[in-house]
């Protein structure tokens, strides 16, 4: 499985995906809950362009690809 070059979100430079900490991903796929960029756990692209984006759900706990 080839995920492509993963980055490390760092503070101290411009994430690899412009956002404020407040903007929204999208929603929990589990329980349906907004999901602000600031609970981004792992950000990546993937060799062929896809970006992917995994965040924990501050209502269910889990951590999932927002919708």
């Amino acid at each position: 499985m080839n995920l492509g070059r993963i980055r490390r979100r760092e503070t101290a430079h411009a994430p690899a995906f412009p956002m404020s900490s407040d903007s929204p991903l999208g929603r929990c796929p589990t329980c349906g809950t907004a999901i602000s960029s600031g609970r981004t756990l792992v950000e990546y692209e993937r060799a062929n362009g896809d970006r992917r984006r995994f965040a924990d759900c501050p209502e269910c706990g889990e951590v999932v690809t927002p919708e």
